[in-house]
């Protein structure tokens, strides 16, 4: 199966896991402890949570996201949250909870939506997609975000 018809197929699949709680949680999520509802207990002064802004390279655009950062040292599995066509939400509660369950979650506006340079159409988004997740890849992106470039799930449309 080719690349871009792969990624718009698992992007469905990891959503559903995550929302029927059939996924495995995150390395920061403990017994007990609801992400949804709960802030975490014990805070990691060394390594804070944090919101990053960030450019995510798409063909010629710098495109604009942020990068949710959870507490502790990781590597953190990773999140990459699409925001619908052309999109309007930023799905910032599903980011905050996913944090505190432990995931680095990178956010980012396609091509022409939201202030992000370029022409939007539906192949760009694809090819967006694509590019978020050769950067999520990176040993530079891991290094920055304490992410694990081995565990990366696709959530949203």
């Amino acid at each position: 199966m080719q690349r871009r018809a792969m990624l718009v197929l698992l992007a469905l699949v990891p959503a559903i896991a995550l929302a029927s709680g059939c996924a495995r949680p995150g390395p920061g999520a403990r017994d007990g402890y609801d992400p949804v509802t709960t802030d975490p207990v014990a805070r990691d002064a060394a390594h804070p949570a944090t919101l990053i802004e960030v450019s995510v390279p798409s063909a010629d655009a710098l495109l604009n996201g942020v990068v949710y950062v959870p507490e502790g040292a990781g590597p953190h599995p990773v999140v990459i949250l699409l925001h619908g066509f052309p999109g309007s939400e930023r799905s910032g509660d599903l980011a905050h909870a996913l944090v505190r369950a432990g995931w680095t979650v990178l956010f980012f506006h396609y091509r022409g939506a939201w202030g992000s340079p370029g022409a939007f159409s539906f192949g760009n988004a694809i090819d967006d997609v694509d590019a978020a997740v050769d950067l999520v890849r990176s040993a530079a992106f891991a290094t920055a975000y304490r992410a694990d470039p081995t565990r990366i799930v696709l959530v949203g449309h």
